[in-house]
């Protein structure tokens, strides 16, 4: 991805281990700042304390099945092919 801004998000980060550049909505507090010293840049709408876990913060904190990021890809592939048009 070359000359390319990628943007990774993920639902939330408690030990860092998952990502090295992210944006997320919340973030325990020390990784949150942890990752400023290994990325060019990190977006973290909350990193409240006490953070205690990821969970927490969210009102409804299931996990999203396969078959509904193929529905949601699919859906703004189709978006972004009518928009070009």
């Amino acid at each position: 991805m070359r000359d390319r801004t990628v943007i990774l998000v993920d639902d939330g980060i408690a030990t860092g281990a998952t990502m090295l550049a992210v944006a997320v909505p919340v973030a325990a507090p020390k990784i949150c700042h942890e990752f400023q010293l290994e990325v060019n840049k990190i977006m973290c709408t909350q990193a409240p304390r006490p953070f205690n876990s990821v969970g927490l913060w969210y009102e409804n904190f299931l996990q999203t099945t396969n078959a509904e990021v193929r529905n949601l890809l699919q859906r703004a592939a189709e978006r972004k092919s009518i928009a070009s048009l």
